[in-house]
């Protein structure tokens, strides 16, 4: 297609490369895939933006045909940081506001984080956004606008730039807002969730549509259901051609891509493992537990008193693609989701990944969760839920491991969770909300 044939979309989103995680693969690959189906993307993020990891191999997936613009946003975390005596060379985790402050510093910047920045810290992006996204629309005239949160600071840049210049706005909402589960333990103001509920409800009014992760996340954010679609995260075949698949032959090796949050420690399963150890000669020598990404310390505290130190293998945050021949190498893979309220609808991106390398999944979670009806439906691994036995379960893809890797290796029917075909579902989007045959 000729670059004057486009029509363009103008997408918003505060993480973006060199920005590493989940959050800015998805937006990434909706770039990526765009042109593919007529849209050409045009991209407001912003400069030097505070990340929680890294990755710069994403560069290599921006396309030179997507134009991206930058806008200053004032950012309070190196401020933060040196307040608290925090170490400036750390990134600020996402969900640090749910923290428990551990002195009267953090407390301070706790009472001002929840009294003053709302919805969140990227509040002062506002007027720069606005003032580089007009400039953008007056040139470029896109025929939509498409915004993706967190941080939710995104949204009210939605709403103004809708009210402003009257386009349509799909609003792509990757977690929840007021409850997400960051907050579960978090003794929020009255009068601030009073603010961000009616900043929520007001982006579900406002917007044209919202898209969302999964069909869960749509009852959690509102009670009209009828402006959400459902857009799953996904994989990308082209991210892992002809990768070495090859089941490790001397290590049966459970592992864990990305982060393990205080709130993801399976220890039934770490005690079945340790159980299986007493009864199965060798499989201690055999057993890895991999974990790539950050590990919050009380998982590992769980492993080591459980006696599996030795079986622990740590790797610290890798580029996204440096991960895949990792899985491939797995006997099983590990999803662990979080033990809050409202995590049925949580189904990371990783586990698509799983089973686009044709691994078996143990996943903990309640087994009403969404995440457990697609694993049944593919057959792509075993559900527990967070206090059940797998001891048995671990046994028997051991002795598959042993006897028959082949049975550990699956071939699931997830074509229509690939990342092109999710962006074409995204693309039809555009195309009805902007009115275009």
């Amino acid at each position: 297609m000729k670059e004057n044939n486009y029509r363009k979309v103008l997408i918003i989103t505060y993480y973006w490369p060199p920005a590493g995680g989940p959050g800015v693969q998805r937006v990434l690959k909706f770039v990526q895939y765009l042109l593919d189906f007529g849209w050409q993307p045009i991209v407001l993020t912003v400069k030097n933006g505070q990340f929680p990891a890294l990755d710069f191999s994403h560069f290599n997936d921006c396309d030179d045909r997507i134009i991206i613009e930058k806008s200053i946003c004032p950012e309070p975390g190196s401020l933060y940081k040196s307040f608290t005596g925090t170490d400036k060379s750390k990134p600020i985790p996402v969900a640090v506001v749910a923290q428990k402050p551990r002195n009267w510093k953090m407390m301070i910047s706790f009472f001002i984080r929840m009294n003053f920045f709302i919805p969140d810290a990227k509040i002062g992006w506002i007027p720069f956004a606005l003032h580089k996204a007009g400039k953008i629309i007056r040139e470029h005239k896109p025929a939509i606008i498409f915004t993706s949160s967190p941080p939710q600071t995104i949204n009210l840049i939605g709403i103004l730039l809708k009210k402003m210049y009257k386009l349509p706005w799909i609003a792509d909402m990757r977690d929840p807002w007021t409850n997400i589960y960051h907050y579960d333990n978090l003794e929020m103001p009255r009068h601030r969730y009073f603010i961000e509920k009616k900043m929520e409800n007001l982006t579900v009014k406002k917007c044209d549509a919202l898209t969302t992760v999964s069909k869960n996340l749509t009852t959690i954010i509102s009670n009209n259901p009828d402006k959400f679609r459902v857009i799953y995260n996904g994989f990308d075949p082209n991210d892992m051609p002809e990768l070495d698949t090859e089941i490790d032959p001397d290590k049966f090796i459970i592992i864990h891509t990305g982060k393990l949050s205080v709130t993801q420690n399976p220890v039934n399963l770490w005690k079945s493992l340790s159980r299986l150890g007493k009864r199965i000669p060798d499989f201690l020598q055999k057993l890895v537990i991999k974990f790539i990404g950050s590990v919050d310390s009380s998982i590992i505290d769980s492993i080591n008193e459980i006696g599996l130190a030795d079986q622990l293998q740590l790797i610290n945050y890798l580029p996204h693609k440096e991960i895949f021949p990792h899985i491939g190498r797995a006997s099983l893979c590990l999803v662990v989701n979080p033990q809050t309220k409202n995590n049925l609808g949580i189904i990371p991106a990783k586990f698509f990944e799983y089973m686009a390398l044709n691994r078996n999944s143990i996943v903990i979670s309640p087994r009403e969760s969404e995440i457990a009806e697609i694993v049944k439906k593919c057959g792509s691994g075993v559900v527990l839920d967070y206090n059940e036995d797998s001891e048995f379960i671990l046994e028997d893809y051991y002795n598959d491991w042993l006897n028959d890797k082949k049975k550990l290796v699956g071939n699931f029917d997830i074509d229509k969770f690939s990342r092109p075909k999710l962006t074409e579902k995204l693309a039809n989007m555009f195309n009805e909300f902007a009115k275009i045959k």
